[in-house]
């Protein structure tokens, strides 16, 4: 199992360095302004419960592609409309205090009430979402 993980972290690894932004954008992956670490977006889901509310489940994984410990910020998630207005906006909790080199960590969140007319989600590291 360690020898697939590491697999899988080499190979979001490489993708992350060499794939186009326009890929990374259309697969969920995000990049914070002065961190040096890499989110993807594992998974993502919507759906409507029977009370009527709305949740929203969101899975990644945080990756440090670097040769230092590095140290792992709150995520700000913002689901936005079709026309970019912000709709919904929040924190997730790191998964981790900091990142050994080439390690990862994986995040999850929940939330329930969730507005309706988001159509695109962007997670980035750090404390202001914009």
């Amino acid at each position: 199992m360690d020898v697939c993980r590491e697999l899988s972290n080499r190979a979001v690894t490489a993708f992350w360095f060499f794939a186009p932004d326009a890929w990374k954008v259309r697969l969920g992956l995000a990049a914070a302004g002065t961190s040096p670490l890499a989110l993807v977006t594992t998974h993502m889901d919507r759906q409507r419960l029977e009370s009527g509310n709305e949740l929203l489940t969101v899975t990644g994984r945080v990756i440090n592609p670097t040769g230092k410990e590095q140290d792992v910020p709150p995520l700000q998630a913002q689901l936005k409309s079709k026309t970019g207005q912000i709709v919904y906006r929040w924190t997730i909790a790191p998964p981790a205090r900091s990142l050994a080199p080439g390690a990862s960590a994986s995040f999850n969140s929940a939330e329930v009430n969730v507005p309706p007319g988001g159509a695109e989600l962007t997670i980035s590291l750090g404390s202001g979402g914009t």
